[in-house]
């Protein structure tokens, strides 16, 4: 499985995600970063975004949504400047419930979940 990491998260986020991922064994998933590429389709690849709406979600994410793609989307704190620390720990934190969700659900389905807040796991 293929976790596509948007552009809009940072490096440091990527960096994190892909130095944690790249020490499992055996390998099940591959960490991509950078332009969207034909080749990832809804079968292999889970799309990880930041949702900077403090309502709803934003266009991006229901477009993958619609399109039959898992999503996984950190909700940016409301009233908070962007913390790409805080951004990194919370989906560390969370990451192996990540994985096992992506794993367990075949469909299409939206992951979300903010600092210190509630998980969000809905089927589409």
């Amino acid at each position: 499985m293929r976790l596509y990491i948007d552009a809009n998260i940072p490096k440091s986020v990527f960096n994190a995600i892909n130095s944690l991922q790249e020490i499992q064994f055996p390998q099940k998933y591959k960490v991509v970063r950078g332009k969207w590429l034909e080749e990832y389709n809804t079968e292999n690849t889970a799309v990880f975004l930041i949702d900077l709406n403090t309502k709803g979600t934003n266009p991006t994410i229901d477009l993958h949504l619609r399109d039959g793609f898992k999503v996984v989307a950190y909700k940016k704190p409301a009233n908070e400047a962007f913390n790409p620390y805080e951004c990194a720990l919370t989906f560390l934190g969370y990451w192996r419930r990540i994985l096992s969700d992506i794993e367990e659900n075949k469909n299409t389905v939206l992951i979300s979940f903010r600092n210190n807040g509630k998980y969000y796991l809905k089927n589409i």
